[in-house]
């Protein structure tokens, strides 16, 4: 190969490898968040503050979509859901809440 060509190689894989690692790390990061977006839930919860908790539920959904954990990403958004009917028996206006967890859930 020409010289030229190789060192264009050498430095797309160099590229490559630098974006596979990048990817790895935001995975890793995402994970981290979403252990404790769902720690953060579960003290809402238990005190009862079901708005906020929601909050946090969607965004460790997000969260471990990004981590490309999308089982567990699935999982949250259906105890969001179950909390949302248990909360809706009590309270009014959650519908559209509701219909904005289950469109997150079919993008999964």
């Amino acid at each position: 190969m020409l010289p030229v060509l190789d060192k264009i190689i050498t430095q797309k894989n160099h590229k490559l490898q630098d974006l596979k690692m990048a990817k790895q790390k935001v995975c890793e990061i995402a994970l981290s968040a979403a252990i404790l977006e769902g720690q953060v839930a579960e003290q809402l919860i238990n005190q009862k503050r079901f708005d906020d908790a929601i909050i946090n539920i969607v965004s460790q959904a997000s969260c471990y979509k990004d981590a490309q954990r999308l089982t567990e990403a699935r999982n949250v958004l259906l105890k969001a859901l179950d909390l949302i009917e248990d909360w809706v028996m009590h309270t009014s206006g959650k519908e559209p809440l509701k219909t904005l967890i289950q469109s997150f859930l079919n993008t999964l």
